[in-house]
């Protein structure tokens, strides 16, 4: 199993950046294209990688797509230990377990929870 990494930004990493707005941009396309490239790693996200953008009571998990018999439907997935939680409707109709548990309720709304688009799009990158 190969698994990938996403590295942090950090205050270092943004200073070699300053003045080239392209350059960190480039660096995310490039390394999307490797991961693509590569099959489907296992792409381990975590909490310090996101910052506030982290939906996810854990600290840490793998992201995972699955895709149906006919290869038409895509599950979006979330490991965590052993369990498999669904980010999209096409893993929740599949049966996946509710990532309801998990799911970080967002400050900033009440009642709301932080966005999963952004892991969403990361997991069904991954068929």
């Amino acid at each position: 199993m190969t698994t990938t990494r996403i590295s942090p930004i950090t205050p270092q990493s943004r200073g070699r950046a300053r003045g080239r707005p392209w350059a960190a941009g480039m660096g995310l396309a490039a390394l999307l294209s490797l991961i693509l490239a590569c099959g489907s790693p296992d792409l381990v996200v975590t909490k310090a990688q996101f910052g506030d953008a982290w939906p996810f009571a854990v600290d840490q998990g793998v992201l995972l797509c699955q895709t149906s018999s006919g290869g038409h439907v895509r599950s979006a997935l979330l490991r965590v230990g052993e369990t498999e939680y669904a980010l999209n409707a096409a893993a929740e109709t599949r049966g996946f377990d509710s990532v309801e548990p998990i799911w970080r309720n967002d400050p900033q709304f009440a009642g709301g929870h932080v966005d999963l688009k952004p892991m969403i799009t990361l997991a069904l990158q991954q068929c």
